[in-house]
């Protein structure tokens, strides 16, 4: 049977989920990375000698020659899936798309969901922070039942697929078209994309290569690495602080980032699995939505990232760890066995003396309990959510001063959480693991 590390961003994504797969897949020979959330818009960054991906639709251990399972749980973008087998074969991966497996069950992004969710971003008069790939509108499909939701399973019947995917095309058409637009030359694009037929042409074109190419598979192919000895990965997308339901609503991501799916996934697997929360040494944000911490003083901190600014997600703030957010975020997952913290070598640049959130002035009303922090509702209230966000907006942060030298540790002893693994740089031997 199986070993299983689960891990699962603790802020608002950009933790070193990438970084910290790629290391464990090396470190425990991993056989197979899960992923079990999200989409194409994951962002994780892999830096292995002289060769730098930006991992999307792959796991972040595909360097090291790990095949990937896209669970069902999973959005995906075939067409971009191509583009990336591009890079990686760039990069020295060969045949990328023999290493990935995609679930029939797993629903696509197609073209007419990234032009849809493009529009609509351009029609609002505020910005929720979109990464621009059709994911919200994808899930909104979902969601709503639609009958035209497309599925892997259903290339492999390129007569079903056809009608489907022009069925979406002229049912997002109609509702672009109700839309209040500027006049822009990137609206045009993304109109004109939804109202030519022979746009449905050239996109199952592309199916049909990803489907040739990459291995398209049932639950029985999960169900048999887990009984079989090894060591199976799931790389989460986001961070929990984005979650559909107890994010900082409206400002989240249409896809769980609970251990919910991986869960579902592992139903009847009574093995070892090990749950692993991921946390950026300092607080980072990509565009809209309440951050505590943020000071544009911190920008300095984060001049190395690969996925900065967006123009969908608009800028990347940055700013001191926020350790109330990240105990909500621990209490909303429930259960975390250990913590893994990137990004400890940019600390140099502030000193000896690191500043952290350790709670907020201004926390009067129902968002918080008797110690003032977060509370977390359930059933998720999207109505509570939304008050939270505004509620975040009026607090501020109480900072007090960690040595840098004992930085990581304190802070996992302050979440009451094991520290596992640190790292102090982009590469696996920056990795630092401590025993369990």
């Amino acid at each position: 049977m199986a070993r299983v590390t689960l891990t699962c961003g603790l802020g608002f994504g950009d933790e070193g989920k990438g970084t910290f797969v790629d290391s464990i897949s090396q470190r425990e020979g991993a056989g197979l990375i899960v992923r079990y959330n999200g989409g194409a818009q994951a962002a994780h960054n892999v830096v292995s000698g002289e060769r730098h991906h930006t991992f999307a639709q792959w796991g972040s251990g595909t360097f090291n020659g790990v095949p990937t399972l896209l669970s069902r749980h999973v959005l995906v973008n075939p067409i971009f899936a191509l583009a990336e087998a591009k890079k990686l074969t760039n990069a020295g991966v060969r045949e990328p798309l023999s290493l990935l497996h995609v679930e029939r069950g797993a629903v696509i992004t197609t073209p007419f969901h990234v032009a849809m969710n493009r529009l609509r971003e351009m029609a609002r008069t505020q910005r929720h922070g979109s990464c621009g790939m059709g994911v919200g509108d994808t899930m909104k499909d979902v969601v709503e039942g639609m009958d035209d939701v497309l599925r892997v399973g259903d290339l492999e019947e390129p007569k079903k697929a056809r009608r489907l995917l022009d069925a979406v095309r002229v049912r997002k058409l109609v509702a672009a078209r109700a839309l209040t637009l500027p006049e822009q030359e990137a609206v045009d694009r993304e109109l004109s994309l939804l109202q030519d037929p022979a746009t449905v042409d050239l996109a199952l074109e592309q199916y049909q290569a990803f489907v040739r190419g990459a291995r398209i598979v049932g639950p029985e192919l999960l169900a048999g690495v887990l009984a079989r000895p090894g060591h199976v990965v799931f790389e989460g997308a986001q961070g929990v602080l984005l979650d559909q339901d107890l994010g900082f609503h409206p400002y989240t991501t249409w896809t769980d980032i609970t251990w919910s799916n991986a869960e579902d996934l592992l139903a009847g697997f009574d093995g070892k699995v090990l749950r692993l929360g991921v946390l950026r040494a300092y607080t980072t944000r990509h565009g809209a939505g309440p951050m505590v911490t943020a000071m544009p003083s911190w920008s300095a901190l984060s001049t190395h990232d690969h996925n900065q600014w967006g123009e969908w997600q608009g800028s990347f703030r940055s700013g001191p760890l926020d350790l109330v957010a990240t105990r909500y975020a621990l209490r909303v997952l429930g259960r975390v066995d250990g913590l893994l913290i990137s990004n400890l070598d940019r600390l140099a640049l502030l000193g000896d003396r690191i500043p952290v959130c350790d709670g907020y002035d201004g926390t009067d009303g129902m968002m918080w309990d008797e110690r003032g922090e977060i509370r977390v509702v359930r059933p998720a209230d999207l109505a509570h959510q939304e008050r939270l966000s505004h509620a975040l907006r009026d607090v501020t942060a109480r900072l007090s001063p960690l040595d840098r030298a004992t930085y990581a540790e304190e802070v996992a002893a302050r979440l009451a959480i094991p520290l596992v693994a640190t790292s102090s740089g982009p590469r696996a031997q920056d990795k630092t693991y401590r025993p369990m």
